[in-house]
């Protein structure tokens, strides 16, 4: 299918494609790895009248770590953050949750902030992201500010960025020593959308009690979903409250997927799985 017409710009700088994007308002979209906005524009779903694209922008390429913060610029490819070697050593989470995002096809072309500015509620890399308390980097007319990542997902498929704003990178607070990770996903087959994603983030003292558990969840209704698991692992109701908290999110995803039942247990099975291997297997899978 042809794709509608548009008018293309390709800005070199971020303040450029800033002032593009505020000049055509609602009638403007940005385009990253294409690989959501160009099949929603092939089957008529986006009707743009301006695209802004932001391949040519070096600025928002490249990982670095200084400060005990990991930040990576928002059109990093997906496939280059899953074969980092720094991202693999400081935040393995986040590379295995890339390394499950879509085929590799899809990853090579797709970007970090393509993937949290889509919004997808299911999506792998946000929902790793609202586990590692990260905070995403926006500029827009007004400036650059931090946002949480919790508070960047309002609705499936929406943000809160405002009319102009552009997520310029993604920055991760760097784990200490005692802390571990896991991942777990179920879909249906594999590759697709994820039915359930649990993330775990868990770091633990020197005697290996628990100092604090992140835990986010999500599914294909609702933004994913945090769970703070810290008091919980020692009492072994983590993967009920993390099953609760899918409930949620299985609800609104009513129609879309398997009912909320099996999303729970799901979401209890895989959380059992994530907080084993994100503690060594002290705490999850004999819970």
């Amino acid at each position: 299918m042809k794709l509608p017409r548009f008018n293309y710009h390709r800005p070199s700088t971020v303040a450029q494609a800033v002032a593009l994007l505020a000049e055509r308002g609602p009638d403007a979209a940005a385009l990253a790895g294409g690989q959501s906005l160009v099949p929603s524009l092939a089957l008529r779903d986006r009707r743009p009248a301006e695209i802004v694209d932001l391949n040519g922008i070096e600025d928002l390429v490249g990982v670095e770590s200084s400060d005990g913060v990991l930040s990576i610029g928002a059109m990093t490819r997906q496939r280059v953050v899953e074969l980092d070697e720094t991202i693999a050593l400081l935040c393995p989470l986040l590379a295995a949750a890339v390394g499950r995002t879509g085929h590799v096809s899809v990853r090579n072309r797709g970007t970090i902030g393509g993937a949290i500015a889509h919004a997808n509620p299911a999506a792998e890399i946000p929902t790793a992201a609202l586990a590692l308390d990260a905070q995403v980097l926006v500029v827009g007319q007004g400036g650059e500010h931090a946002v949480p990542m919790g508070e960047l997902l309002s609705d499936p498929f929406t943000t809160t960025l405002r009319a102009g704003e552009l997520v310029t990178a993604l920055r991760i607070p760097l784990p200490t020593v005692h802390t571990g990770y896991g991942f777990r996903e179920v879909s249906h087959p594999v590759g697709s959308q994820p039915v359930v994603c649990v993330a775990a983030a868990v770091r633990l003292r020197r005697d290996g009690l628990v100092r604090n558990a992140r835990v986010a969840v999500s599914g294909r209704g609702a933004p994913p979903v945090l769970v703070d698991v810290t008091a919980s692992l020692t009492d072994g109701n983590a993967p009920d409250l993390i099953a609760g908290a899918m409930r949620f999110v299985a609800e609104a995803a009513e129609g879309h997927g398997p009912g909320p039942e099996y999303c729970r247990a799901a979401a209890r099975k895989l959380a059992r799985a994530a907080l084993a291997e994100a503690t060594g297997g002290r705490y999850g899978e004999e819970s």
